[in-house]
């Protein structure tokens, strides 16, 4: 299985906070609200919570548990 490190998930929750800040971009069919992490595994879970401390708009990022069948 193939496992995110640290500085990609402080890359794209960086990203998102930008996209939650700015609204719809040029490139964008939508502008985004709210940004869900579905995993299943809880160093993820505290990856994704350590990443978005720092940002401004951590509130509207969540990350949820997943159940995968074995």
């Amino acid at each position: 299985m193939y496992k995110k490190d640290r500085k990609r998930y402080d890359y794209k929750i960086k990203m998102f906070d930008d996209m939650l800040s700015g609204g719809r971009r040029d490139h964008q069919l939508y502008s985004y609200d709210q940004v869900i992490y579905f995993a299943n595994d809880v160093k993820i879970h505290n990856a994704i919570n350590q990443a978005k401390q720092r940002l401004i708009n951590a509130r509207k990022i969540t990350v949820r548990n997943m159940d995968m069948p074995e």
